[in-house]
C-alpha cells in the first residue's frame, strides 16, 4: 500500500472509530511533504513524509495522525515561548502520548510515554525533564514534531493573530467534541475538558486556555526561565 492510501485510510479510520479526532483532522489541511523527516504540524496543517509513512503499518499511521491532532487541540504550536524547541517537542509528546494510548491508539515503537507525566501540562513536564533530555529521548521524539505557528510569509504572528487562531481551534474542538459525545465516543481527556466548560459560568474559551496552559501565564513566557533550556 502506498503512503497516500495509508494516510487516507488513517483519516477514514479516525472518522469512523475516533470521531473527535476524525472531525478535527477533516478541519485541518493534511498534505505530503518530501522535505520533512516524519510528520509535523504548525496548527494550520499536518504535513507527512511519504518515506516515513512507509515505515509504519496502518494502525501506527492512525496513531501518529491522532498525535498531530492533539498537538493542535492543546495548542502546543502557540505555547513554546522561549523554551528550547527540541525539549519542548519532547515535553509535548509526553503530554499527549499517554492520552493516545489510554484511548486505544497504537504508536510506533519507542514513542515517549511515562506514567510519571500523566495528566501534566507540557509546561510542567518541560520543567521536570532531565538535563540530558535531548540525548535520552531524541529517538522517541523523532516520530513527529510540533512547529511554532507562523504567518504565511514565515513571520511571527501578532497577538491578535494568535488569539484568532486560538479561537478558531476552540471552535473546532467544541464542534468535534459535540459530535463525538452524541454517539458516545468522546475521549476521556477531552470529556473532562468539556464537562468543566459546561459547569463553568465563564467564557468556555477562558476555560480552554486554563486547561491547556496549566498554571502558565497567557503570554506563553516563563516566569522564571531556566537559562540552560532557553534560547538566547
Amino acid at each position: 500500500m502506498d503512503a497516500q492510501m495509508k494516510v487516507s485510510r488513517a483519516v477514514t479510520r479516525l472518522v469512523v472509530k475516533h470521531p473527535f479526532f476524525g472531525s478535527m483532522c477533516l478541519s485541518i489541511n493534511v498534505k505530503s511533504d518530501d522535505d520533512i523527516p516524519t510528520m509535523c504540524t504548525d496548527g494550520k496543517s499536518i504535513l507527512w513524509s511519504p518515506s516515513f509513512v512507509d515505515t509504519m503499518d496502518q494502525e501506527e499511521t492512525v496513531g501518529v495522525m491522532a498525535h498531530e491532532v492533539l498537538h493542535i487541540v492543546f495548542k502546543h504550536h502557540l505555547r513554546r515561548g522561549v523554551r528550547d524547541p527540541e525539549i519542548w517537542n519532547i515535553a509535548t509528546d509526553f503530554a499527549i502520548n499517554q492520552v493516545l494510548v489510554d484511548n486505544g491508539f497504537t504508536l510506533p515503537e519507542g514513542g515517549l510515554i511515562d506514567p510519571e507525566y500523566k495528566g501534566l501540562s507540557a509546561e510542567a513536564i518541560f520543567d521536570r525533564l532531565p538535563d540530558d533530555a535531548k540525548k535520552k529521548y531524541a529517538q522517541g521524539a523523532a516520530m513527529g514534531e510540533v512547529k511554532d505557528a507562523k504567518k504565511d510569509d514565515g513571520g511571527d504572528m501578532s497577538e491578535a493573530e494568535v488569539k484568532q487562531m486560538e479561537a478558531d481551534i476552540d471552535t473546532k474542538v467544541m464542534m468535534a467534541a459535540s459530535g463525538a459525545k452524541a454517539i458516545g465516543k468522546l475521549p476521556s481527556a477531552i470529556k473532562s475538558l468539556i464537562e468543566e466548560m459546561e459547569r463553568s459560568q465563564v467564557d468556555w474559551r477562558d476555560v480552554m486556555r486554563r486547561f491547556v496552559g496549566g498554571d502558565q501565564p497567557d503570554d506563553y513566557s516563563f516566569r522564571k526561565p531556566q537559562k540552560k533550556r532557553c534560547i538566547t
